[in-house]
């Protein structure tokens, strides 16, 4: 089992994702962002703040499963980078706490604990049950579908 074996709220699974407490935020990173993309150079940025997060090679459990999951089935996977974006403007405004980027396409992902989330502005819902049935599998296989879609 990849998640820890006690129950979390949201913020534990998430701190649990990205491997640092994320209590306290820059207030540049919570500033209101114009559109998606200003929002996404902000995150690309400021990835420092998470621990030092390696959008290259994620550091937890649960991010380099995802991360090698995609990887895999992408036949170009040396440009994939998963970014950090918990607790700023994309998480704040549009609901996004991380995303996929290779060769200049985006897929995001919301995490959540709750199993009825009915509605989400990311491309993906990524629970904390997904991680404990095995289900990020399937779900990184998508991922890495919508990332080749963009590389026709």
């Amino acid at each position: 089992m990849l998640v820890q074996s006690d129950p979390q709220d949201g913020h534990g699974f998430q701190n649990e994702f990205c491997g640092c407490d994320l209590t306290e935020v820059k207030p540049k990173l919570k500033k209101k962002v114009r559109n998606f993309r200003e929002g996404v150079l902000i995150v690309k940025e400021c990835q420092y703040l998470y621990g030092h997060w390696n959008p290259r090679r994620p550091r937890t459990p649960l991010a380099q499963c995802l991360f090698h999951k995609v990887k895999s089935r992408l036949n170009t996977g040396d440009d994939l980078r998963l970014f950090i974006a918990i607790n700023t403007a994309l998480d704040l405004w549009m609901g996004v706490d991380c995303f996929f980027e290779c060769n200049g396409m985006i897929v995001t992902i919301d995490l959540t604990v709750s199993l009825y989330k009915k509605y989400y502005k990311a491309d993906f819902l990524l629970t904390r049950q997904d991680f404990v049935r095995n289900h990020h599998y399937k779900k990184g296989d998508m991922i890495a579908r919508k990332l080749a879609q963009g590389r026709r």
